[in-house]
């Protein structure tokens, strides 16, 4: 190249007309650096490659012979520049070249629409329709102007052909018209004109089915037959011989699967894989999968693009046409109720009985038949000969069986030896009929919280199963407590969860929960103080003390303490137990002889003293303490693990012979009797006195002078707080009614607001008589409600709360109590939809009742609001009457908090025009884009308007400031310019207050973020 001051762009090489690009240098990509730019300016050279593909042909491969591109003979090969303002420049030399390219057959495949990829391998195939239809063109190319008239093509197999197997055969040309060549697979099919073009078609190729397995491949399509000429002369000598080694004879391998998928003579329809049997059947694919059980077809094989589809359909077995195989087992068309039936899960429920006609409209049973089965490239199985159906027929059940009655149905503390019971019923099916029966021996329970945190189970066969905790007893199912098994027998809490099965393939379940405290245990005690023998004394009485602790893993039902007299020489062991308590009252050995020292705990911390008047000679005494705890059998009843103890023994040595009259005078107390009624009612002694609070009419009951010959005297009669004594001084003797030696007594009890029962002692007290006490106890009349929650948020879903109304005395008869649901009503609130009440009953002879009822509580917008309450009372509460506890629920207020910040917090007046920057901050990400426009009420100084001249002005700036906060953000900035006025007044300092009197919410609804407000202070700079 000779040195100029152009640049080359490109070089290339030139064979008559035709251009070739040379590597390196084609105009179709910039040249490398540092190769051509600059050649020309340093008169260099360069070395390129070109490659010239000289057995190129003209046009595309659509079955017609080709023309080579460039024919064989002597061709002038030259060169050329192409320079970078578009000049082309020929070589001045040139070199002549011989070209001599040998014939050859070029081969392509026109695939069909239908193809899947299985494996990374592409397969085709599938029924040959007018959309899917695979070919092959043969496109001779003949370099030395041979024509060709006849020319064949052959598909060969990689695919091995198992022993017995006639699948997998090689490709076949064969069309329905060519059959008179007979052709067969894996034979030349001759095309005698062109377009060369073969057809494969499913139809001659039903046995060809491929796999992209070891040992197994495509089909090779290659062009190894004779070669003829229009006149029939072979010229196959003068293409490349057709070999498999040789690449310009064959293409491949290529995929096809054309097979349709194949049955057995053992072929039938099933259900998750296994024959139908004569069986209800649930449904699902599993004991405990939710899924529902899929029919199938067994024996059936798919070895090419895979992916098996079948259409089931299910009719009734009592139709003849749904079983009769008929001729070669094509029978009469199938009637079917499903027609495409892919679980069992689609079908109602019916029974398997052939004989038994349901109340359904007339189906018996089901019986399942293969109506289609086709391949995912659409090869489908002919059936038109062949009847594929159910091994059985067969019956759906998928309903649970119901379980009923449990013993016990709430939580209680059982006692050793208590069964868990409950009622199993299978209910009957869509039809009528009955379903597939309750399974009791598959009955199996676990004890424990879950299934993770069991701790025993028995039912499910293992080796240490003790097998007799679980007994079925008809529908009725019995589970022990006693289980033999430690964990499970523990004196603790345990959880017992059942499951129960009916007879369904698989089983449909259900199940029982008992949670229950197993206590065989007594009440414990330990005792702190025990009264120790009692030497020689001539008091008139003495006071004996016993304490300790009373304990028990649950609470204590009952606990008496009392006191008895037992044999003074060598007692028997049971000799306290055996003895009745001593006689209480006037006259008697003890002043009284019962404690009552339950407490609804589980324990109970007891210091007791009890008072014996003086007896003859020495006697010995004991302590006896009876006690019991809550645990009952099943049912609910029982008397509880008793506790029963002597709390020691000991002696008091009274006086020798008759002990003296008690010290008098003093009084005595009976009830009043009624000498009218028939027969008459005497007066009985009277130690303790009950009155109902509020009664007016009261209790009345009879006082009398006791050990002394006095006739007169005048009696001061005193009430504890809360009760009143009428009248409360006695005369005696009686002149209102001659002869009388009694005086009549009524006590009242006051109302309270609450429902404890209040006691005390009435005193009576006379001038030269001892004071003698009654004691009184009040049987409350009110009620106290109560709720099982204490709170519910703004925000949370309704919850069902139990309301539990508990009276002060037990009611004769059942009693209703309706309970009013009070919601807040201040202007944020909104009441809640019905109910706004609930009933609670409280059955005879019970001192509570309970019942669920649905609270709600209104997400407002009240900002920064106190927590408001629902209440919960009873309209016809009185204070002077009978009153009724009130209980609430509280109701939290949710709507988060949003802080404003100031980066200035005061300024002076002068400080002319400044710029604040406004941060707010949220107690946490808000929900969404959220927009707040802050404005300035509450400021002490005045604002106007931008541009404002008014002299009034104490600051100019915008009526409002928008703060946005991006959703999910804790903060957002805005700022804000303002004007400080210097007015010349001395005054006080003012401020500018930004806040948003409303709040906002999310998308304007949701929750409302409250602003709390910020404030600038402008600092006065007169002065007076």
């Amino acid at each position: 190249m000779q040195y100029n001051d152009e640049t080359v762009t490109n070089v290339d090489l030139t064979l008559g007309d035709e251009v070739i690009s040379c590597r390196g240098a084609s105009s179709d990509a910039a040249a490398p650096a540092g190769v051509l730019p600059g050649i020309a300016e340093s008169g260099g050279s360069v070395e390129l490659e070109c490659f010239f593909d000289t057995d190129q042909v003209a046009g595309e491969c659509v079955g017609m012979q080709l023309e080579p591109r460039f024919a064989n003979g002597q061709h002038e090969l030259g060169a050329q520049i192409t320079t970078a303002d578009g000049t082309v420049r020929q070589a001045l030399a040139t070199q002549m070249i011989t070209l001599k390219n040998s014939n050859y057959v070029m081969i392509d495949h026109n695939p069909g629409s239908v193809s899947h990829i299985v494996g990374g391998v592409t397969f085709y195939g599938g029924p040959t329709t007018e959309d899917n239809v695979n070919t092959f063109d043969v496109c001779p190319v003949a370099f030395d102007g041979t024509v060709v008239g006849k020319i064949g093509l052959r598909g060969m197999t990689d695919t091995m052909q198992e022993e017995g197997d006639s699948y997998n055969d090689n490709l076949s040309f064969r069309t329905h018209r060519s059959g008179r060549y007979g052709e067969y697979n894996g034979r030349q099919r001759v095309d005698d004109e062109p377009p060369f073009t073969f057809t494969v078609l499913s139809s001659q190729n039903a046995l060809t089915e491929d796999r992209n397995a070891d040992g197994h491949g495509g089909h090779w399509i290659i062009q190894d037959g004779t070669i003829s000429d229009p006149d029939g002369l072979d010229i196959s000598s003068k293409f490349v011989p057709g070999d498999m080694e040789n690449d310009l004879t064959k293409i491949g391998p290529i995929y096809f699967d054309f097979a349709s998928p194949r049955v057995s003579g053992d072929s039938e329809v099933t259900i998750e894989g296994a024959s139908i049997a004569n069986v209800h059947y649930s449904g699902k694919r599993g004991t405990y999968d939710g899924r529902s059980q899929r029919f199938g077809v067994s024996g059936v094989t798919e070895r090419g693009a895979g992916g098996v589809a079948d259409v089931i359909a299910v009719g009734d077995c009592s139709i003849s046409a749904n079983t009769d195989p008929g001729r070669d087992g094509a029978g009469t068309a199938f009637q079917a109720i499903v027609e495409d039936a892919a679980a069992v899960g689609d079908l109602p429920e019916d029974d398997p009985d052939a004989g038994n006609l349901s109340d359904d409209g007339g189906v018996q049973c089901y019986t399942a038949e293969l109506q289609a089965l086709t391949d995912r490239m659409g090869n489908s199985r002919n059936l038109s000969r062949v009847r594929i159906q159910s091994a059985e027929f067969f019956g759906v059940d998928k309903t649970s069986p119901d379980v009923d009655d449990l013993v016990p149905d709430e939580e209680l503390v059982l006692m050793d030896d208590a069964t868990l019971t409950f009622e199993v019923e299978d209910p009957e099916l869509e039809t009528g009929e009955d379903g597939s029966g309750f399974n009791g021996d598959a009955t199996r329970a676990f004890w424990g919280t879950s299934w993770s945190n069991r701790y025993f189970r028995t039912g499910y066969g293992d080796a240490d199963d003790p097998g007799d905790v679980i007994t079925v007893d008809g529908d009725v199912v019995i589970i022990e407590t006693n289980t033999g098994v430690t964990a499970a027998d523990r004196q603790r809490r345990h959880v017992v969860n059942v499951e129960v099965r009916d007879r369904a393939v698989p089983p449909n379940l259900a199940g029982a929960t008992f949670a229950y405290t197993r206590d065989g245990d007594p009440p414990g005690i330990t005792l702190s103080k025990s009264q120790s023998d009692i030497g020689r004394i001539n008091t008139a009485t003495v006071t004996v003390t016993v304490g300790g602790t009373i304990s028990d893993a649950n609470v204590i039902k009952t606990a008496e303490l009392s006191i008895k007299e037992i044999a003074l020489e060598d007692p028997a062991v049971d000799a306290c137990e055996q003895a009745e308590n001593l006689a209480a009252g006037r006259g008697n050995p003890v002043v009284r002889n019962l404690r009552d020292l339950e407490n609804n705990t589980n324990q109970i911390v007891f210091d007791e003293s009890f008072t014996l008047r003086q007896a003859e000679g020495m006697k010995r005494y004991c302590f006896w303490l009876a006690s019991a705890d809550v645990a009952v059998e099943a049912n609910g009843r029982g008397p509880g693990n008793p506790g029963d103890y002597e709390l020691g023994s000991f002696t008091v040595d009274w006086p020798d012979g008759e002990p003296p009259t008690p010290p008098g005078p003093t009084f005595e107390f009976t009830t009043l009797g009624d000498a009218t009624a028939s027969p008459p009612v005497m007066p009985a002694a009277l130690t303790e006195l009950e009155v109902t609070e509020g009664d007016a009419t009261g209790t009345a009951y009879a006082v009398k002078l006791a050990n002394t010959e006095e006739t007169e005297a005048t009696v001061t009669v005193t009430a504890p707080t809360g009760f009143t004594a009428t009248p409360s001084t006695l005369t005696f003797p009686n002149t209102n009614v001659a002869g009388a030696d009694t005086l009549v007594v009524v006590i009242t009890a006051a109302h309270d607001l609450d429902i404890m029962p209040d006691e005390g002692m009435v005193t009576h007290s006379a001038d030269d008589f001892e004071d003698a006490s009654l004691a009184v106890q009040s049987n409350d009349d009110d009620f106290a409600i109560t709720v099982d929650t204490e709170s519910i948020s703004e925000d949370a879903a309704a919850e069902e709360v139990t309301v539990t109304v508990t009276a002060g005395t037990a009611p004769a008869a059942e009693t209703t109590v309706t309970v009013a649901i009070g919601y807040p009503t201040g202007d944020a609130e909104t009441t809640p939809a019905p109910p706004t009440s609930v009933d609670v009953v409280i059955a005879a002879e019970m001192t509570s009742g309970e019942a669920e009822v649905e609270v709600d509580a209104i997400d407002d917008s009240a900002r920064d609001e106190v927590n408001d309450e629902i209440s919960l009372t009873v309209g016809a509460s009185a204070e002077q009457g009978v009153y009724y506890v009130p209980a609430s629920i509280g109701i939290m207020d949710d709507d988060p908090d949003i802080t404003l910040s100031l980066d200035v917090t005061e300024v002076n007046e002068d400080a002319g025009t400044i710029t604040v920057e406004i941060t707010g901050t949220a107690d946490s990400p808000v929900g969404g884009i959220l927009n707040f426009s802050l404005g300035y009420a509450g400021s002490t100084a005045s604002r106007g308007a931008v541009g404002s001249t008014a002299a009034i002005d104490d600051f100019r700036t915008p009526e409002f400031v928008d703060l946005q906060f991006n959703a999910r953000a804790t903060t957002a900035t805005a700022t804000v310019t303002i004007e400080i006025v210097d007015d010349g007044t001395d005054e006080s300092n003012e401020t500018i207050r930004l806040d948003d009197a409303n709040g906002a919410q999310v998308g304007g609804a949701g929750k409302t973020y409250t602003v709390s407000p910020v404030t600038l202070t402008i600092i006065d700079n007169d002065d007076t």
